[in-house]
């Protein structure tokens, strides 16, 4: 009788986890040329990557560089929290054991971070279409800005009054062939991660032909009915500030009836503006655009720089305020020297630079705006200015 209820009671435990949407899985990694802790990554990802290939997840993408990679996942559920439940070597390889959560309510191990956000000026491709607006570009950016200020996922930084977008036209290349090396040096100049950018590509007003036909009488006298249909277009991109590759290009759209016209030179911010129906599918917009930018990046790994190295400890710039905790483990890496070179457009245009997997570190010591923490192995080739992840 007894057994019966121990065999009843595993079984409704192991209903309770996969009803947790928490699966076992082991992951594989070699110890060759390469630290317990770097490899330990490995077979973590490795185990994760495993996960994702179970019914109801659908692996969208898969990049690899020196044995590493991202998995970009699809379905019914997502990556969550991954705990080590076992972990052993044999034959020069590290067997991880992994309870990996893929519960479709599950967050993903990156997303509590606060990544580093440049917001930068928004450009109008059709200026005279703005003439009763002053500074569009400009307020549409702080609009943003506040929204996602708003959100409290990121930490921003305020690049509103610098354009990456020569020709707006061209959006989102950052110049006539694509370069992106001016969206890098921003990211570089104020210490962000991701670069934001966008453009406002109509902003067209349009008269009834109740108002036209006024128009043709009210002009005798001078003066002009106003329009009473607007199209509102923005373009919204997000860059990668590394690389400056663009990781999302969205635009979003729409017709605004009523009060859309506003004179000559009325504040983009002003409350009159804000107080309207065009206002107010501007919100909408922004709203929109923060959703879809805290979807894209929420999950990708936070990315900082080692600013000091004194073996075994090295310091980053980020802290608490990046919401770093003490015991958090971060990966190395170290950039190679020579960029990769792009296949098409100009010669001196590159693709980015390889990276090589150092070593692991723990985090010992947090502070607002850094962090202090302990490589696992002593002897790396650690660097200032080299790369740590959350994965």
């Amino acid at each position: 009788m007894s057994r019966r209820i121990a065999v009843l009671l595993v079984a409704q435990i192991a209903a309770a986890v996969a009803s947790a949407g928490e699966v076992r899985t082991r992951g594989l990694a070699p110890l060759d040329n390469q630290s317990r802790g770097a490899a330990r990554l490995q077979a973590i990802q490795d185990a994760e990557r495993r996960a994702a290939e179970l019914p109801g997840m659908r692996i969208m993408g898969n990049s690899r560089s020196d044995g590493l990679g991202t998995t970009q996942i699809q379905g019914d559920g997502r990556l969550g929290e991954t705990r080590v439940v076992g972990e052993s070597s044999n034959n020069g390889m590290l067997r991880v054991d992994t309870a990996v959560n893929v519960n479709p309510k599950g967050g993903c191990p990156a997303a509590h971070y606060r990544k580093k956000l440049a917001v930068a000026g928004f450009t109008l491709a059709h200026p005279d279409q703005a003439l009763d607006l002053f500074d569009a570009g400009h307020g549409f950016a702080m609009e943003l800005f506040r929204g996602l200020e708003n959100n409290r996922r990121f930490q921003l930084r305020n690049a509103v009054s610098i354009s990456v977008f020569p020709d707006p036209n061209l959006a989102p290349a950052v110049d006539t062939y694509g370069d992106p090396r001016a969206v890098a040096a921003l990211g570089r100049k104020m210490d962000a991660q991701f670069v934001v950018a966008g453009s406002i590509l109509d902003l067209s007003a349009t008269s009834s032909i109740y108002n036209q036909f006024a128009n043709e009488i009210t002009s005798l006298f001078g003066f002009h009915t106003e329009p009473y249909k607007r199209g509102l277009r923005v373009g919204l991109y997000v860059f990668d500030s590394l690389t400056g590759n663009s990781l999302l290009e969205q635009v979003y759209d729409r017709t605004v009836y009523g009060d859309v016209y506003f004179g000559t030179g009325q504040a983009f911010n002003s409350r009159e503006v804000q107080d309207s129906q065009l206002g107010g599918a501007v919100q909408e917009i922004i709203e929109q655009q923060v959703a879809d930018i805290a979807t894209k990046l929420n999950c990708l790994p936070l990315m900082e720089r080692i600013v000091r190295v004194e073996k075994p400890y090295v310091y980053i710039n980020a802290g608490s305020n990046s919401n770093i905790q003490v015991g958090d483990t971060l990966a190395v890496y170290h950039q190679l020297d020579k960029p990769l070179p792009g296949v098409y457009y100009q010669s001196e245009r590159s693709l980015g630079y390889a990276e090589e997997l150092k070593t692991t570190l723990t985090v010992t010591q947090v502070q607002p705006s850094f962090s202090i923490g302990k490589l696992e192995v002593d002897s790396a080739e650690v660097s200032p200015m080299d790369l740590v992840r959350s994965w």
